[in-house]
């Protein structure tokens, strides 16, 4: 157990790894709908069987794995968005401060204005 402690101790995470990742506001409303999935399940499990099932809560059963599915994948793309936004705004930031640092080093380039006439082109 004291090795483990001390393979922890050791590893130092990257930046990327420190950060919390956060998570989309639909997992609450997703979480609740996975404890009636077993139950949707069994509705329609009944129906397929042709048991007697009332058809409003056939319906319901349905459309809870319906939503399910399409829930998740909204939860997913909204975290991928939340967190990509995020991400790429502290490399940004991180870029930013490194090509500063840089830019003060370097000559200017581009087009450089001087207010004196070239001599060459007055003999022309």
């Amino acid at each position: 157990m004291a090795a483990k402690k001390a393979t922890k101790e050791k590893e130092t995470p990257t930046p990327e790894k420190r950060r919390r990742l956060r998570k989309s506001a639909l997992r609450k409303t997703l979480a609740k709908l996975h404890e009636l999935e077993p139950h949707a399940l069994s509705l329609i499990e009944r129906s397929v069987k042709e048991q007697d099932v009332d058809k409003d809560s056939l319906a319901t059963g349905k459309w809870i794995i319906t939503n399910l599915v399409t829930l998740t994948k909204a939860a997913v793309q909204d975290e991928v968005e939340i967190n990509g936004l995020r991400l790429k705004a502290i490399a940004a930031d991180a870029d930013s401060g490194a090509e500063e640092e840089d830019d003060e080093d370097k000559p200017p380039t581009g087009a450089v204005f001087s207010l004196f006439v070239n001599e060459a082109r007055k003999d022309k």
